[in-house]
């Protein structure tokens, strides 16, 4: 399972997924190739350490088995960061939340 609602992330861990993810620049028009966009999941806003950091590739944040097959269910947090020339724009953030699968079992704050 890998689902999207209200800008929460929801999925099985070790599920795979993908989101499109396609900034518009409104006032500046397209900017090419010349940006980069990064998904950054922490346990706590205030942590130092990342549990997952995603780059887009073709505008597609791609969530592959291995990246979560390891993160122990539970309830985080994330947001996007868009970098694009001398300017940073941070969406969220938002939940990401990792859910218990049957197979492998564990507990769940989902």
């Amino acid at each position: 399972m890998f689902e999207l609602h209200r800008n929460n992330i929801y999925l099985c861990r070790g599920d795979t997924g993908i989101v499109n993810f396609a900034p518009c620049f409104c006032d500046s028009g397209e900017p090419g190739d010349s940006y980069r966009v990064i998904l950054s999941v922490k346990k706590n806003i205030n942590d130092k350490t990342y549990v997952l950091q995603k780059e887009t590739k073709n505008n597609l944040f791609i969530f592959d088995h291995e990246d979560t097959e390891n993160i122990t269910p539970g309830k985080y947090i994330y947001d996007i960061e868009v970098h694009a020339e001398d300017q940073v724009d941070t969406m969220g953030p938002f939940k990401f939340v990792v859910l218990a699968d049957v197979t492998r079992g564990g507990d769940n704050d989902g």
